[in-house]
């Protein structure tokens, strides 16, 4: 949600605005209205209220004793995520107000506070995990505009360079970071990072995702990165997702059910084709079921209607625009088109029914 690796996937999964017109057509024929950016609820809404303080003040002792506490208490705000990975992002806001493109001496001064953080107390593994998050985000942002000037060589060095220094900080806190989930996930983060920039081995993703997981099994923010990494066109294939899926799901049923089986597929399709994958289509509605019954709100009920309308399940469509969709999230469909096209196959049914 917050590393450098999950800023491209949030990247990826953002559906492009749709025109005006679009979206007048919309609410004229939905009676819905179009929302962007909607502002958080219930526990994550009261998190960042009050954690707002500590962040404004750069007070990142402050917020990494707030994550522990948080991280004590497992509780799940209404999106689904862990209410201590709102301590994280806060943790690592200056990060995500970094141009996607910045110089060298930019990304250097968004570097600062955390380095004097962690210079205060290297063997600190949230301190220690934050700064390794800021290198990578930094290589990244100086990266791109390497990129647009001096080309792909440059830019690969730069993240490369990032890398390095990020494991060299982790490994000072590695003694307590093992056991600390900020660390570990940094940590699995970077591993990703170090090897698609090939000077770090494939095979140390298993281990470094085991290590994160038996952390906290139910977080399901690490399975997402997971199932973005064993997409076809990263570091796995078809056969590799709906293992990592299937056994995600059976580790997690008793309290869960199929979610995880229907939040993996939800990544990997982002990125996949489903005839590319083998997704079974009534188990991905089902895990959606299950996702929905345990944390229902807009954001879910519109990205449930997209699957839904895209796996020609318009039952399901159907009760969703009937009984749960209260608003458009243009974000949460597969494409700008998509709402409106739903809508209408659910009313085009209706009324082929009213025929009848």
């Amino acid at each position: 949600m917050t590393s450098a690796i999950e800023r491209l996937k949030a990247m990826a999964r953002t559906a492009k605005a749709p025109s005006s017109s679009l979206e007048s057509r919309i609410m004229a024929e939905t009676a819905l209205p179009v929302v962007y950016d909607p502002a958080p609820e219930g526990l994550q809404a009261t998190t960042e209220r009050r954690l707002a303080p500590l962040a404004e003040a750069s007070d990142f002792g402050g917020l990494a004793i707030a994550f522990d506490r948080l991280f004590a208490r497992r509780t799940f705000c209404s999106n689904g995520y862990r209410s201590y990975r709102v301590a994280q992002a806060m943790l690592l806001s200056s990060i995500d107000k970094t141009p996607e493109a910045c110089g060298v001496a930019d990304a250097e001064r968004m570097l600062g506070p955390y380095r004097q953080w962690w210079l205060r107390d290297r063997s600190n593994p949230a301190a220690a995990a934050v700064l390794a998050h800021a290198l990578l985000g930094s290589g990244f942002a100086s990266g791109d505009l390497a990129m647009d000037e001096a080309g792909a060589d440059v830019a690969m060095a730069r993240l490369r360079t990032a890398c390095g220094e990020a494991r060299s900080v982790l490994a000072y806190a590695g003694p307590l970071g093992r056991l600390h989930w900020l660390w570990r996930q940094a940590d699995f983060s970077l591993t990703y990072l170090a090897w698609s920039c090939g000077i770090e081995d494939e095979a140390l993703l298993v281990p470094t995702f085991a290590a994160v997981q038996v952390l906290d099994p139910h977080e399901f923010g690490i399975y997402d990165d997971r199932a973005m990494h064993l997409s076809p066109g990263q570091a796995g294939d078809v056969a590799a997702v709906e293992r990592f899926a299937c056994a995600s799901a059976k580790r997690t049923r008793a309290q869960f059910g199929d979610l995880l089986y229907a939040r993996i597929y939800d990544t990997v399709l982002e990125y996949e084709d489903a005839e590319q994958t083998r997704v079974d289509p009534d188990r991905l509605m089902g895990g959606f079921a299950d996702w929905y019954a345990r944390f229902p709100g807009q954001a879910l009920a519109n990205r449930y209607a997209a699957h839904a309308h895209a796996s020609g399940d318009y039952a399901t469509l159907r009760g969703l625009f009937r009984n749960e969709i209260r608003e458009i999230q243009p974000t949460h469909w597969f494409d700008s088109d998509q709402p409106l096209e739903a809508w209408r196959s659910v009313a085009k049914r209706r009324q082929r029914g009213n025929k009848k």
